[in-house]
């Protein structure tokens, strides 16, 4: 009989016990739940404030300029990860977003402001993009994963005329400096995809 009563106790543990589990599953499925709907909420806050360590700043947005027929006339140029395009303390092979540098993806101008790298650009990170030349021949999708210091608002008298390039600039990966060289600098179109 005591050995029944026993069995019955256990028993009656084990069920508790699998009721506590239950609980404590239900309530880390509940959490995580909260928690992947929290990144898709903060997700845009995010991109306006990225702790970067490749800059040790914070990069932040300013307001892009308004768009016109659904896109951006814009110019393209070419980099790759070679000395002449990357200094090589940079040059992790990773993009300002963290990703692997690699073909589709283009980098957009950011400006060192009160030591905080400014993204300085009509497209945003992590933006979706598809090109075309300026006589709409395709050049293809891309996504604007990593960013670089333009030049042109380096030179002294620059004008505002000559700093709207630094805006209206995409620059294009490709995988080796003579590629990057031929490409030169091209009018394009960039419609924003999202």
């Amino acid at each position: 009989m005591e050995q029944g009563i026993l069995k019955m106790k256990e028993n009656e543990m084990g069920e508790r016990l699998f009721k506590v589990l239950e609980k404590i599953i239900i309530i880390f499925l509940v959490a995580l739940v909260i928690l992947i709907i929290k990144d898709y909420i903060i997700l845009p806050s995010i991109e306006q404030s990225i702790d970067n360590q490749k800059f040790n700043g914070i990069i932040t947005f300013k307001n892009p300029l308004s768009i016109n027929d659904g896109y951006y006339e814009m110019t393209a140029t070419a980099y790759t990860r070679h000395p002449d395009c990357i200094s090589p303390e940079l040059d992790d092979g990773y993009t300002a977003t963290g990703t692997k540098v690699r073909e589709g993806i283009v980098a957009i101008n950011v400006n060192l402001v009160n030591e905080k790298w400014i993204v300085d650009s009509v497209l945003k990170l992590r933006q979706r993009i598809y090109i075309t030349t300026d006589a709409d021949e395709p050049i293809g999708y891309f996504t604007v994963e990593d960013t670089g210091v333009f030049k042109v608002g380096d030179v002294k008298g620059a004008t505002k005329k000559d700093l709207q390039w630094d805006k209206l600039n995409c620059d294009i990966y490709v995988t080796n400096i003579e590629t990057a060289r031929n490409m030169g600098c091209q009018p394009i179109k960039v419609y924003p995809l999202n």
